[in-house]
């Protein structure tokens, strides 16, 4: 047969599975939880109302895939860099046509430097200096 059980073992046992009990009972919803929860079918027909089959397939068609956004991407590299080879090819160009008249010019210089007219120029501008230098001098 089985011991008898004291009654103070029996108040300890007690005691224990009340512990227990009370720990698995906080675990649970109250009465006004479980009645603020809604069953799957509201919430279908709460989710239906906002959005309609239609609308949601057009938003999913206006998506686009990570391929079409790749491709994109790819056609908008592809013509960023055509407009940087484009503009370094003007710049090329600009700077040619700059270095063809700077040495335009230098010939030019070259050719007015060597004519008389030039050096009798220089001449009586030198001559002018002078006599404003001694009139202002004088003054």
């Amino acid at each position: 047969m089985a011991e008898a059980l004291t009654l103070e073992q029996l108040n300890k046992a007690f005691d224990v599975f009340e512990k227990k009990l009370d720990k698995k009972l906080a675990k649970l919803a109250t009465k006004e939880e479980v009645a603020n929860l809604i069953t799957r079918e509201e919430f279908k027909k709460a989710v239906g109302s906002l959005v309609t089959q239609k609308e949601f397939e057009e938003a999913i068609d206006g998506l686009i895939t990570r391929k079409e956004f790749g491709e994109k991407i790819d056609r908008l590299d592809a013509k960023i860099e055509k407009e940087i080879g484009d503009l370094a090819a003007m710049s090329k160009v600009q700077f040619d046509e700059n270095t063809n008249n700077f040495e335009e010019i230098k010939e030019k210089l070259k050719v007015l430097a060597s004519k008389p007219e030039v050096e009798n120029l220089k001449k009586r501008t030198s001559n002018i200096e002078l006599k404003l230098g001694i009139t202002a001098a004088t003054a």
